[in-house]
């Protein structure tokens, strides 16, 4: 098994004064259904968090449209009816400078640049601890990335992140936080569609209530305020379907808001093989056509 490895204490203590100069970032509540109801959004087909694939889009990156740079999400998948599940507590950060590496891309198109982090927090019986993901953006890549090859922490000792790198398969960590960062994108999408966004424009102040810190040198910091967005299934269906004229819900079947389709070959009645240029289809075409012209391999049949 391929283990994880972390930051030196210094590089992550770097890290960590770099995102306490930050603002506090918003925070975003959800339930296990509001969470798959903006996941639709982008990609309607999957029905269950369990079916995600590991392709979440770089494009909104390449267009410099990142509606949140800096958010906190917290997904409540607990059913009290039964005393099972828990709430999924992680933050997605963007450097503000983002846009200035991805115009580096130009003279390294195959180098994979950092833009930002998820700092995924784990919480058991025994120890509550953070770890931080960097994201990558790659100029001919689709979709963006992450890796454990090395990542940053928070409240782990130096024998808990042993343990974590050795009892806890690579994989496993990738496919969590892709299920988190599928959860972001959704987020960017519905703060940019003209209707979805609605439910974001009245949050709540509320104090600031970060993971709690341990270790000796943990000091007791000034009350911040945060922004609170508490986002619910009922509502999201409100606008994003809307209501008939006799009240009830319109039943449509949506796809998601937009997608990319490859390019192909047609043949036509004469028989004669036209090739049909790669197109972004869905209500929010307009967004994705405005970005600059990509490179992509198509496979052409000769």
């Amino acid at each position: 098994m391929e283990k994880i490895k972390f930051l030196s204490e210094k590089d992550n203590a770097n890290l960590i004064r770099f995102m306490k100069t930050l603002p506090p970032p918003d925070v975003i509540r959800l339930t296990e259904a509001s969470d798959l109801k903006l996941y639709s959004l982008w990609n309607a087909e999957i029905k269950n968090a369990e079916e995600r694939g590991l392709d979440i889009p770089s494009d909104l990156f390449f267009a410099n449209t990142i509606p949140l740079l800096d958010c906190r999400v917290e997904i409540d998948e607990r059913d009290h009816s039964k005393n099972i599940g828990h709430i999924i507590k992680f933050r997605v950060c963007i450097f503000p400078n983002y846009a200035d590496e991805i115009d580096r891309l130009a003279e390294m198109p195959d180098v994979a640049h950092n833009i930002g982090f998820v700092c995924a927090e784990h919480e058991s019986s025994k120890q509550n601890f953070s770890t931080m993901h960097p994201i990558y953006v790659t100029k001919y890549s689709e979709g963006i990335s992450t890796d454990c090859d090395v990542l940053g922490y928070i409240g782990m000792k130096e024998l808990q992140r042993s343990s974590f790198a050795n009892n806890t398969p690579k994989d496993i960590i990738l496919a969590f936080v892709s299920n988190l960062l599928s959860t972001w994108y959704g987020i960017q999408i519905a703060l940019l569609h003209p209707q979805v966004r609605e439910v974001f424009r009245n949050p709540r102040t509320v104090i600031d209530k970060p993971a709690p810190q341990s270790g000796k040198n943990r000091k007791k910091r000034p009350v911040r305020y945060v922004k609170e967005h508490v986002l619910n299934a009922d509502d999201l269906d409100r606008i994003i379907y809307g209501d008939g004229e006799d009240g009830e819900k319109r039943r449509i079947n949506r796809r998601a808001l937009v997608w990319y389709v490859i390019g192909h070959w047609r043949t036509q009645k004469n028989g004669k093989k036209v090739f049909v240029q790669p197109y972004w289809k869905g209500a929010l075409r307009e967004l994705k056509q405005a970005l600059p012209e990509r490179e992509r391999e198509i496979a052409q049949a000769i």
